[in-house]
């Protein structure tokens, strides 16, 4: 059967050539189409688009990024116009600490003097190391001299020459004048009248007075200022001292009855001292009263006193004159029947009257009130002033010891520990450290020399 379709055709459209025969075999085949690259497929399907902040569309990178980043360095903030901006950077330092709070203001009224109370048993309380024994006596300055020292003294050497010569002159003129005898001279004597007052002690419940004051006329004009202080008239010569005298006390201070005897008898010895020494400085000499108080509550004429909070054993009131020995101050049951230890602390307040009447420790209070009683010069002059009372004590001690009384050499190693009663950490710096403390008492007892007690002399290091 032939083809209806005639040569090279067939049922279903033209036979298509063989792949590779086109061309002018068949001139009318249609050319083959190109061929088209299919892309292979993608390894992995591509994040789906985000959209920015500003609208736009961004791609994802990927990446996972931690959710908190990494804090960078904080720098100093820099103006970027003023006058700062062409400062350097501020370079930042570590804060240093706070200071620890300030001294509070010294517990003692003013006016009132105290002796520190004993340190407890069982351990030292001082900051400050042990001192070798024995400390040796410090060597005071000698008070500054003022420029007109040489023409003083040469208008009273003329002085004394311009009198000499006039009663020379006068002499030679009556002897060849007179051929009389003239008449007699009489002399007067003028008696001055002593005159002695008693105080009486404020009516409290909780305070025995067991002496009086007595006044005793003037000798001499006490004095002031500088001349009071590094200059006083009681320092006398280098080898004025307190006199030596047999002492005994009666009994010891164990409740208040003993302890009115046991200062009356003491009391005495240091009138007899210190009266001789004033004299012979030129000045003149009163006695204090003393009180024996009892409880821990003690009121006086310059405040009221609590030895249940206050480092307290003993104070001095000058606006009355009187010494307060209380028995809760002085521990007499921490030490029991020493009366040595008592006598120390005794001859301290003794020696802050002294310093009353011979005007130091006046000098003293015009100083404080003047530059501040918490400040530099205020706290070092009230060591100045604790400190010689301390030297001021260690010269009785010595003074009645070895004497044929109750004292002897042999209470000198009781009498030195006990003297650690410095300032204890925390309280004001007002009566020096427990090395000074005992180290100037101990120079009053080695030497009994009262120059060697000027602490107005020596350098601010020795009395801190």
């Amino acid at each position: 059967m032939g083809n209806p379709q005639g040569p090279g055709q067939y049922r279903g459209g033209p036979r298509m050539p063989p792949p590779g025969r086109g061309g002018p075999q068949y001139p009318h085949a249609p050319a083959p189409a190109a061929r088209v690259p299919v892309p292979p497929p993608p390894a992995s399907p591509r994040p789906a688009p985000a959209r920015g902040g500003s609208g736009q569309y961004r791609i994802a990178s990927g990446l996972r990024r931690p959710t908190v980043p990494p804090r960078a360095p904080v720098r100093p903030y820099r103006p970027t116009y003023g006058p700062a901006a062409t400062q350097a950077p501020p370079q930042y330092r570590p804060v240093p600490p706070r200071p620890g709070p300030a001294a509070p203001p010294r517990g003692v009224p003013y006016g009132q003097w105290s002796m520190p109370a004993p340190a407890p048993y069982g351990g030292r309380v001082s900051p400050y190391p042990r001192p070798s024994y024995p400390q040796p006596a410090w060597t005071p300055r000698p008070p500054a001299s003022g420029g007109a020292g040489p023409w003083i003294a040469v208008l009273v050497i003329a002085l004394v020459a311009l009198i000499a010569l006039v009663l020379g002159t006068a002499v030679a003129v009556v002897g060849s004048t007179s051929t009389e005898a003239g008449p007699a001279t009489t002399s007067t004597t003028v008696e001055v009248p002593t005159t002695a007052e008693t105080t009486t002690t404020e009516p409290t419940t909780s305070t025995t007075s067991t002496r009086s004051r007595s006044a005793v006329p003037t000798a001499g004009a006490t004095p002031t200022g500088t001349a009071a202080l590094q200059g006083n008239p009681l320092y006398g010569g280098s080898s004025a001292g307190l006199v030596t005298q047999p002492c005994t006390a009666v009994g010891w201070p164990s409740n208040s009855a003993t302890g009115k005897r046991f200062f009356d008898s003491l009391a005495p010895c240091l009138d007899r001292a210190w009266s001789a020494a004033m004299t012979a400085a030129g000045l003149s000499y009163r006695t204090p009263a003393v009180v024996v108080p009892t409880g821990s509550q003690i009121s006086s004429p310059c405040g009221t006193t609590d030895l249940s909070t206050e480092d307290v054993a003993a104070f001095y009131c000058s606006s009355n004159e009187t010494l307060y020995m209380p028995l809760t101050g002085l521990g007499v049951s921490h030490y029991g029947n020493q009366p040595v230890i008592y006598l120390a602390v005794f001859a301290h307040e003794y020696g802050h009257h002294v310093q009353m009447i011979s005007g130091i420790l006046p000098a003293q209070v015009r100083v404080e009130r003047q530059d501040g009683r918490t400040s530099e010069t205020g706290l070092e002059s009230s060591r100045r002033l604790e400190l010689q009372a301390q030297c001021f004590s260690g010269l009785f001690v010595k003074s009645v010891s070895d004497t044929g009384g109750q004292f002897t050499s042999a209470d000198f190693r009781t009498v030195y520990e006990d003297q650690e009663r410095g300032d204890k950490p925390g309280n004001p710096r007002d009566h020096g450290s427990s090395v000074h403390y005992q180290a100037w008492w101990n120079s009053g007892y080695q030497s009994n020399r009262l120059a060697q007690c000027n602490t107005w002399a020596a350098s601010s290091s020795d009395v801190a």
